[in-house]
């Protein structure tokens, strides 16, 4: 009975060495971009134009009081022909940004339309060394690499 009570004892130790090492698991891969500074960076962006927005604002509201504080007509005028220009300088500075990102996106497009073509030429190559893998028994196929 001692020997069966020693065995089993022996067995248990030998399970939980071999069960409860978590040592030789490789500690998890740390990501290359830091969301943390992406979301920090973010927040400067909108409180960068959270402040310019009020500016603005604050100018709109100066040509309104110096409208509205205008004795004559002419000084209307001079002030309505102000903010006229200011409006339209800020118009075509939206227009602007809007151009560059509509031109940034076609080269996007082009970028993924070369990508396309260049997939479309390999895909017979690759078609074939798949078929290879799958007749081998290789069905899933291995996790790709990023270069380094």
């Amino acid at each position: 009975m001692n020997k069966f009570i020693a065995t089993i004892v022996c067995f248990l130790i030998l399970c939980g060495a071999v069960f409860g090492a978590d040592a030789a698991r490789p500690a998890p891969r740390k990501s290359k971009f830091d969301w943390q500074k992406a979301e920090a960076e973010r927040q400067k962006l909108r409180e960068k134009f959270r402040a310019e927005h009020k500016k603005y604002v604050e100018k709109l509201k100066e040509f309104h009081k110096r409208y509205v504080n205008a004795k004559t007509e002419q000084e209307k005028n001079a002030i309505r022909s102000e903010l006229n220009d200011f409006l339209a300088k800020e118009v075509n500075r939206r227009l602007e940004r809007s151009r560059k990102r509509i031109d940034d996106m076609k080269k996007n497009v082009e970028k993924l339309e070369e990508e396309q073509k260049n997939m479309q030429s390999k895909a017979p190559d690759f078609i074939k060394k798949r078929t290879d893998e799958v007749l081998q028994g290789k069905i899933i196929p291995g996790r790709r690499r990023s270069a380094k």
